[in-house]
């Protein structure tokens, strides 16, 4: 999610991505770069607003000739992705 943002905070005010990064100090980035600690903190907030909602499926309508829960797996697999960058699922 962080070089994500690098890429995106760059991009906006023209620098490269790589001279962000050496902003950085723990999770927050330089007081002398204010701008983009501010930018950040929003970052965050608002990828902690985002929250997924995955559909529910019964087991009986998505599982196969060996009673493999298919549709759990896929589901499971698509929380962990959605988790990684950054956002929120529904429980």
């Amino acid at each position: 999610m962080r070089e994500e943002f690098e890429a995106w905070y760059a991009d906006s005010v023209g620098l490269d991505a790589l001279d962000i990064a050496t902003w950085r100090i723990g999770e927050g980035y330089q007081n002398a770069y204010e701008h983009c600690a501010i930018s950040w903190l929003a970052w965050q907030a608002s990828r902690a607003m985002e929250m997924i909602e995955l559909p529910t499926i019964s087991i009986s309508e998505y599982a196969n000739r060996n009673g493999f829960n298919c549709a759990d797996q896929a589901l499971g697999g698509a929380r962990k992705s959605i988790t990684k960058v950054g956002l929120r699922v529904k429980p």
